[in-house]
């Protein structure tokens, strides 16, 4: 399958007013984005000139990895994808998300020093605009992490006070359904608190894709 602009979730929450209709049908990115295998879980920079996604197209060095697609201008194409070979390996990685100021990149991995099936990581680049410069990745820990699973991590900064909160997915005990969305405040020396669920957001049943901005 190709990619689209998805958002999954187990049931339908109300649209806020402020917000414009989207298009009747959705529209595939097309080539060269897109390619006979699978790409999913895109996620836009901040500045709107590089497309981030997960794939297993060919090139890849893991089963699944993180590409990167960059596009000159907002109205230009987007070119040819890169493979951010500085995040990937022969694992899996995947549900890739960046920071409001472009630095940080996060993603899931089935890595050998995950705490559970699947964890977050972390990485980080100075240059924002940069996008085969990442660090190697770090895993957020068990503070985030747990024997569960964790993936599609977004990360949102409050306007007002600067306060970071990581977003995320797990099938963790304690949920309302077969994975929840929860939320997790970050202190002034980088490290996240215990995360919440966010009850509100949550179903009995598959709530997965937020992203908040």
């Amino acid at each position: 399958f190709g990619l689209l602009v998805t958002v999954a979730c187990g049931f339908a929450h109300s649209v806020l007013a402020s917000y414009s209709a989207f298009s009747p049908l959705p529209q595939s990115v097309g080539l060269p984005v897109n390619s006979p295998d699978n790409e999913s879980a895109a996620s836009l920079a901040p500045n709107g000139l590089s497309l981030y996604f997960s794939s297993n197209r060919a090139g890849s060095i893991g089963s699944i990895d993180i590409w990167v697609s960059q596009r000159a201008t907002l109205s230009a194409a987007w070119g040819t994808p890169q493979n951010v070979t500085a995040v990937n390996s022969a694992n899996n990685e995947n549900f890739p998300s960046i920071s409001p100021d472009g630095k940080t990149l996060f993603f899931s991995c089935s890595c050998p020093d995950a705490f559970g099936a699947t964890d977050i990581y972390m990485s980080t680049r100075t240059n924002p605009t940069d996008d085969l410069g990442w660090s190697a990745p770090v895993n957020l820990g068990p503070v985030i992490n747990t024997a569960d699973g964790e993936v599609g991590a977004s990360y949102f900064e409050n306007p007002t006070n600067g306060t970071g909160i990581l977003y995320f997915t797990s099938n963790r005990s304690g949920g309302l359904g077969d994975e929840d969305f929860y939320q997790s405040t970050r202190n002034a020396n980088g490290t996240f608190n215990a995360p919440t669920n966010v009850a509100a957001l949550n179903s009995p049943f598959l709530d997965r894709g937020l992203n908040v901005s």
